[in-house]
């Protein structure tokens, strides 16, 4: 079996984000599962994904975990991107005071945001940027 989780860590350290895509069903994971949730197939091929994708529900942390403390307190979306799956993740872009948050973006979901790549410690892991759109 291939070591998924090094090859989309390695993808992610070369720039690319990507999922993988069911061979039987066509339903793509992001991040990649190794069998299908939606029809339980086990053939699998890498492909890329797009990083768009729509912000259900933001969350403010303010005790986040050791790895994340020099951002506290920071935004965390529940998203869904364009491709299908599900995938939650750091949020920037937001740029308000925690009282300014429901008027300036709660108000606004669902809203879009992408997918871009941070780099912290040696480790490359994928975080999305609302720019206002």
């Amino acid at each position: 079996m291939e070591a998924i989780i090094k090859k989309w860590y390695d993808h992610l350290d070369n720039g690319k984000l990507m999922g993988l895509k069911c061979k039987r069903c066509g339903t793509i994971h992001f991040p990649p599962f190794p069998i299908c949730r939606e029809c339980s197939g086990m053939e699998m091929e890498w492909t890329g994904i797009s990083g768009r994708a729509i912000v259900r529900e933001i969350a403010l942390v303010t005790a986040p975990d050791v790895w994340f403390m020099d951002y506290a307190p920071y935004y965390f979306a529940y998203a869904d991107t364009e491709e299908g799956s599900h995938f939650d993740s750091m949020l920037f872009g937001i740029n308000a005071e925690p009282e300014e948050v429901l008027d300036k973006y709660v108000s606004k979901l669902p809203f879009r945001v992408k997918l871009e790549i941070q780099r912290r410690d040696g480790y490359a892991y994928p975080v999305y940027r609302y720019d206002g759109e």
